[in-house]
């Protein structure tokens, strides 16, 4: 599926500037893996004050997953929610595996926290991919006058 996206998105001439999964299970934020260029990850690295609010403040450079990863060489940066995974294996494909079984604490700051880095994504936009240049232009929504 995340190879036709891609696909189809190359087709339309789409352009993707970020791509974040979330696929290692519901528990407590930790952060974000950002597969980017280095002046991407400094970026989102900035951001860890405020991902620190919900306990995702730590930033490491490679990220995404396979559902996003064909979006990588048209461009997109690729974020992976990093949540604490010592009790993966606990639930995931086991007769645990139930919404009643979720901490809906941690799972309410990993969704703030994804939601908080998609909004600064947005906002104050990253770095294009070929930015190794002092010129190099930022990828981002105009501010509202």
């Amino acid at each position: 599926g995340a190879k036709e996206y891609a696909d189809q998105a190359k087709a339309k001439h789409e352009k993707h500037y970020a791509a974040m999964e979330s696929d290692s299970g519901g528990f407590a934020a930790l952060g974000f893996g950002v597969g980017g260029t280095d002046e991407q990850v400094a970026a989102v690295t900035r951001w860890a004050p405020y991902l620190a609010l919900f306990h995702a403040d730590t930033i490491k450079k490679g990220g995404g997953g396979t559902d996003v990863a064909p979006l990588r060489p048209l461009g997109a940066v690729t974020i992976g929610y990093m949540p604490a995974g010592t009790h993966y294996f606990d639930y995931h494909h086991s007769s645990l595996d139930r919404i009643d079984a979720v901490n809906v604490d941690e799972l309410n700051g990993g969704a703030g926290a994804m939601a908080t880095l998609t909004y600064l994504i947005a906002e104050k936009g990253l770095p294009a991919a070929h930015s190794s240049s002092p010129k190099a232009k930022r990828v981002a929504r105009p501010s509202p006058q």
